[in-house]
């Protein structure tokens, strides 16, 4: 990501609550990117799981979450780093179908390898976990229509 740059960054309370505004922030990132609304929601789904996942498995209570979006020309970064729960695990093997029909979760990191083109998870030196996704366009990109900080 050397010449990228940072087009969103926001730290948020690890509460479900947040997800809808993590949503909000990397959508509209993108559109004043100029990326196609396809191309968008399939970066927010991934992005949401990885917040979800912070949320869920790399958060005590009253914690933050954060959530960076870098970009430059047709490729994307999404960024989402938690602080660590106790006992909760890095996995070290993604999955590479998802679970049964019968189980009612375990679909997350599915779900991001599927929609990026990369996903990389690192336990933190202090402890917790940062996922890094990296999504390209499909298509040419429009000129962008703002700036978002």
């Amino acid at each position: 990501m050397t010449r990228a740059r940072l087009v969103s960054a926001v730290t948020l309370p690890a509460e479900y609550e947040s997800l809808t505004f993590a949503r909000k922030v990397v959508e509209r990132a993108l559109v004043s990117l100029g990326w196609g609304d396809d191309e968008a929601a399939r970066i927010v789904l991934a992005s949401a799981e990885a917040v979800c996942n912070a949320i869920e498995h790399g958060s005590e209570r009253d914690a933050d979450v954060e959530l960076e979006l870098w970009a430059e020309n047709s490729t994307a970064w999404v960024q989402v780093s938690d602080h660590g729960r106790n006992g909760s695990a890095t996995p070290s093997i993604l999955p590479t179908s998802p679970p049964d029909a019968e189980e009612h979760r375990g679909r997350g990191l599915v779900i991001m390898s599927r929609l990026s083109e990369d996903l990389d998870i690192e336990r933190n030196n202090g402890g917790g976990t940062t996922v890094l996704l990296r999504f390209s366009a499909d298509e040419d990109l429009e000129a962008p229509a703002a700036e978002v900080a």
